[in-house]
């Protein structure tokens, strides 16, 4: 088995797809197969600094609907970027709320881990526009424990539906275009790894794999990566440019030596068919069978076929019983 380690650094990438230098292209120097072999990748392991903000573009906008003096007075709260406490953020957001013309109460509770607000104002309420706001897709309303639906607020404390959290990154995942790695239910695919946040903002998250995943590659060669570093809402990664890196696994394995099949590619003349048809062109010519998706787990792979011979085994025992007992008789 020929192995290899490939150590990528977002700070040396070749060419960036976006500004953040999260989504980027990484070329090397060509690895390749022979026909009888594979490439097998996996992940080693992964280093992230936890510099990205948790209130983003994606998350920083508040829209609401003041009524004074008779009269409807829309606003829209731009909140700034970083990574806030609890108490920090209601300090934070207290202070937006009263730059207007109505004036606005808010209380944390450390034990229930909610808030409270009203309006302090004489006359006035307001409506927290969560649904229906021009930034209804990029509001807050997860930050302050309420649903994606419109919040009346007036002189009497209206309380946070669920708990606050303090970010909406619940995990980061490594995308790269080597294949499909892992299946999710939002449709997301080529996701190599997810990446837990086990520490806090200002630090770095190492990440390695208890249970190491190796991926078949649907090449022959390789020399170049595209990785992209998102979220758990499938959205761009802003590192504030600091880069992070990767080190992957790369193997070349022999494929009969692993229960791998494959082709030489090679015709016979007269019949206009390969030489020595192997399993998956033996496969291939039954319609009956579901062909396999790829990139495969090589363990998954070497199961099926261990499988498949075990079945062609029994079922010459049974025909060897048969042809026993018929010259017996």
């Amino acid at each position: 088995m020929n192995t290899r380690l490939l150590k990528i650094d977002s700070d040396l990438a070749n060419h960036y797809y976006n500004e953040a230098g999260t989504d980027f292209l990484y070329t090397f120097d060509a690895i390749t197969a022979e026909p009888y072999e594979s490439i097998v990748y996996s992940v080693q392991s992964i280093t992230i600094p936890y510099t990205f903000y948790t209130v983003n573009e994606n998350n920083r906008y508040l829209d609401l609907l003041e009524h004074y003096s008779a009269q409807a007075h829309p606003r829209t709260l731009t909140l700034p970027e970083g990574n806030y406490s609890s108490q920090q953020y209601l300090n934070m957001l207290l202070t937006a709320l009263n730059s207007g013309y109505v004036s606005y109460a808010m209380t944390y509770s450390s034990i229930q881990n909610i808030y409270s607000i009203k309006v302090l104002t004489s006359n006035a309420t307001s409506t927290l526009l969560f649904a229906t706001g021009a930034n209804k897709s990029k509001s807050n309303y997860k930050f302050l424990g309420f649903n994606c639906e419109d919040v009346f607020v007036g002189s009497s404390p209206v309380f946070s539906q669920n708990c606050v959290v303090m970010s909406d990154i619940y995990y980061l995942q490594l995308k790269t275009d080597l294949g499909d790695g892992l299946l999710a239910a939002d449709g997301s695919d080529s996701i190599l790894e997810v990446i837990e946040l086990p520490t806090q903002p200002y630090s770095f998250i190492h990440h390695k794999p208890i249970n190491l995943n190796k991926f078949i590659l649907n090449s022959k060669v390789l020399d170049q990566i595209r990785i992209t570093l998102i979220d758990n809402h499938n959205r761009i990664v802003d590192l504030n440019s600091v880069p992070f890196s990767a080190i992957l696994k790369i193997e070349i394995i022999d494929n009969k030596s692993h229960n791998i099949p494959y082709s030489t590619g090679r015709v016979n003349e007269d019949s206009q068919q390969p030489e020595n048809p192997t399993n998956l062109e033996l496969i291939s010519r039954q319609p009956d069978i579901i062909s396999m998706p790829k990139p495969l787990p090589v363990n998954d792979l070497m199961d099926w076929f261990n499988i498949q011979k075990m079945i062609q085994e029994l079922d010459l025992q049974k025909m060897k019983k048969k042809l026993t007992k018929k010259q017996n008789s």
